[in-house]
């Protein structure tokens, strides 16, 4: 995948693109009716969203809310992306109840856009982000331009829908729709996935990503259940609600309790990491588990190597401050976002940190009044 810099000279021009959005079906219903529940469950996909669209050579230009807005150079991509991640979902959903499930529209057009520091437009996008309404529950919609881009690729089962009138633009859109059967909840899940992953999209599913979808390591037997939530309500404390998706996915992908402390360890950052590990193995001892050894702690070259200034700036009351203030800008992308600035930018200060959040925010109003908030003395 490409560095930032790298997409850096997109900013202010035009460029065709493969313009990828989605959303949640019944977003407002399931809000109304379980607002924190629902939120978890959104953070849980866009997450899973956003490591497909980074597999697939994408990018993710702006969250929506509930979807997201993904930008790629490639068609076959875009295309590859947006059915591994349908076929995912529906994958995980067949092990999971019914309110643990949710369903999304994709929608994706080949267009010119245009690329600002904060956001990305043009018509490109408008077709897009209307296809995506057009898509039934769990399907995806695509434009003529990219049906034909893509068909001798992809070994696609999509269906002509003929030209539609989309809302505030001019042309009717010939249009297609490939909606994916939800997977059977059957001790042939992994197998299927891969095989329809692999008819279907041309290509290869990600070893990682086969760990999370093996249906049989969802029951391991690692850790008894309250010792689990006791992990997880640790995580948590260090880095808020995305802690529930990270914890399930590692879990999924281990067979030791060493394995599972160690992953839970590495996404963490640097500075919370020895106190996680060390809570980590007090509770297992407290709740009568068998602690994993410890792993030789950093040389302590490396922590002098960090500037004093930075070196414990920022406690787990900072960040939660930061979180709230960007949920209440952006919404519940937010702890994602704060997540990945930690664990890719170990050691920033307080005001490295805010600074780097406010890039998120739409507009130089809305990122002066959440730097003010957070860095202003009470």
């Amino acid at each position: 995948m490409g560095t930032e810099q790298e997409h850096q000279p997109l900013q202010g021009h035009r460029t065709l693109a493969a313009i990828v959005f989605s959303d949640v079906v019944n977003y407002s219903g399931r809000m109304s009716h379980n607002e924190e529940h629902t939120l978890k469950l959104v953070q849980r996909d866009l997450e899973l969203m956003t490591r497909f669209c980074e597999q697939y050579e994408g990018r993710v230009l702006k969250f929506t809310g509930d979807g997201l807005l993904m930008y790629f150079t490639s068609a076959v991509q875009a295309v590859a992306c947006a059915l591994e991640v349908q076929k995912t979902i529906a994958a995980i959903a067949a092990n999971l109840p019914e309110s643990d499930r949710l369903q999304h529209r994709i929608g994706i057009h080949l267009g010119d856009v245009f690329v600002s520091p904060t956001d990305v437009m043009g018509d490109g996008v408008n077709i897009a982000a209307r296809l995506q309404s057009e898509a039934e529950p769990g399907g995806i919609c695509l434009s003529q331009i990219v049906y034909d881009v893509v068909k001798k690729r992809l070994a696609l089962q999509a269906t002509y829908l003929g030209p539609r009138e989309l809302k505030h633009i001019q042309e009717s859109i010939p249009i297609y729709q490939i909606v994916l059967a939800a997977q059977s909840k059957t001790t042939n899940l992994k197998s299927e996935l891969e095989r329809t992953l692999t008819e279907s999209a041309g290509v290869e599913v990600d070893d990682s990503i086969k760990q999370d979808l093996n249906p049989l390591s969802m029951d391991l037997p690692l850790l008894a259940d309250d010792v689990k939530k006791a992990l997880e309500r640790l995580l948590v404390e260090a880095v808020g609600p995305i802690a529930s998706v990270l914890f399930q996915q590692t879990l999924n992908q281990t067979d030791s309790r060493q394995d599972l402390i160690e992953r839970l360890v590495a996404q963490l950052p640097d500075h919370l990491r020895n106190s996680f590990r060390s809570r980590a193995d007090d509770l297992l001892k407290e709740l009568g588990e068998n602690p994993p050894p410890r792993s030789p702690p950093p040389p302590a070259i490396k922590e002098e190597a960090q500037p004093a200034a930075s070196r414990g700036a920022i406690d787990l009351a900072f960040v939660k401050r930061c979180e709230l203030e960007l949920t209440k800008a952006i919404g519940p992308i937010a702890p994602l976002i704060i997540q990945r600035t930690l664990s890719q930018q170990p050691g920033l200060s307080r005001h490295q940190l805010v600074e780097a959040l406010s890039s998120h925010l739409p507009n130089p109003r809305m990122s002066e009044s959440f730097r003010r908030d957070l860095l202003t003395p009470s």
